[in-house]
């Protein structure tokens, strides 16, 4: 007895100390679940402003607020190999010069494939595409952006084996490189960073309107062009309209309303498609997306869900051991 009474006093120590595990074990339990809660927050944040990240259509005006070297502008001009307007382009340039923009001219003979791919990078808040567009017979058939680029069938042969580029015949005799959709998803470089891009050709807003939901998911703003066939003549006086009504301050619906009816030759009308408007191709690729996060977050809650099971069971699994509370030693020895 005495030596039991001796001993009484480590196991109380011990069975102090056992005590103290449960404690522990559910402050660590209490620890990993605010880690989950946090993980889930964020996963939830994250899609969140995925579905939410669209540009806003958007003005000259506006695009000059932002302070993020929107004030320059493109003019790439493979048109005038066949069509050549020296007053267009006086009175566009003119006209963004006055709207506090600097613009860089691209004559046919830069208008190649490398311009293109490196296009997105070059951070202008405007893009004029004065060119010829042709009707790639590829999966999917599509329009593309014909370049003053000949063709050559020993060049781009990688990108013309994957449907990126194509020969394009402008005239017999005269075939060039023309760009595909494909080409933006596979070989640009950059964003276009919210920029308002406008393609003079025909037909580029016809259809399925790939050509424009590549431009959109390279990070255009807004896309502008024709939803028909149109004359060059035509085009260069409508797309003049346009400018002007944007150096003005007006958004791109109310400069495109304002730059003209429908050719009267050839019927084409100019449109205009932005990110609050996508086209049902541009949406199926939202769809994926969104299918391919609900998976990611699905599998993360899931793992979660587990890890917080096992930290449990394990908790359950320290106290098997029966332990005698501190009441019945005390009974035991009154």
């Amino acid at each position: 007895m005495d030596r039991f009474l001796a001993e009484l006093p480590r196991d109380r120590q011990q069975l102090s100390t056992r005590r103290a595990e449960p404690g522990e074990d559910v402050a660590q339990s209490r620890h990993l679940k605010k880690r989950v809660v946090v993980v889930v927050f964020l996963l939830t944040m994250a899609l969140s402003s995925f579905g939410m990240g669209i540009w806003p259509s958007q003005s000259i005006h506006s695009l000059t607020q932002t302070g993020q070297n929107f004030r320059r502008a493109a003019l790439l001009d493979s048109l005038s190999l066949t069509d050549h307007d020296p007053s267009f382009i006086w009175n566009v340039t003119r006209t963004l010069n006055l709207a506090g923009y600097t613009v860089d001219y691209y004559p046919p003979s830069q208008v190649t494939v490398a311009l293109f791919r490196d296009l997105p990078s070059k951070s202008y808040g405007l893009v004029i595409i004065r060119s010829h567009t042709a009707i790639y017979y590829g999966v999917p058939t599509s329009v593309s952006i014909v370049t003053s680029e000949i063709y050559d069938k020993s060049r781009y042969v990688y990108e013309q084996l994957g449907g990126q580029v194509a020969p394009a015949v402008v005239r017999p005799g005269n075939t060039f490189f023309a760009i595909t959709p494909s080409f933006f998803k596979e070989s640009m470089q950059g964003n276009f960073r919210g920029a308002i891009v406008v393609q003079m050709g025909c037909s580029s807003l016809q259809g399925n309107h790939y050509i424009a939901t590549a431009f959109i998911n390279k990070g255009a703003s807004n896309f502008v062009g024709w939803d028909d066939s149109v004359g060059s003549g035509y085009t260069d006086r409508v797309t003049q309209n346009f400018v002007s009504s944007l150096a003005r301050g007006d958004s791109v619906g109310e400069a495109v309303g304002s730059a003209g009816g429908p050719d009267p030759t050839f019927g084409g009308k100019l449109s205009f498609l932005d990110t609050a408007l996508p086209s049902s191709e541009h949406f199926d690729d939202q769809l994926i997306a969104f299918g391919e996060f609900g998976i990611l977050l699905s599998v993360t809650l899931l793992i979660t869900a587990r890890l917080v099971r096992g930290a449990t069971n394990n908790r359950h699994c320290t106290f098997r051991t029966p332990l005698v509370p501190d009441n019945v030693i005390n009974v035991l020895f009154e």
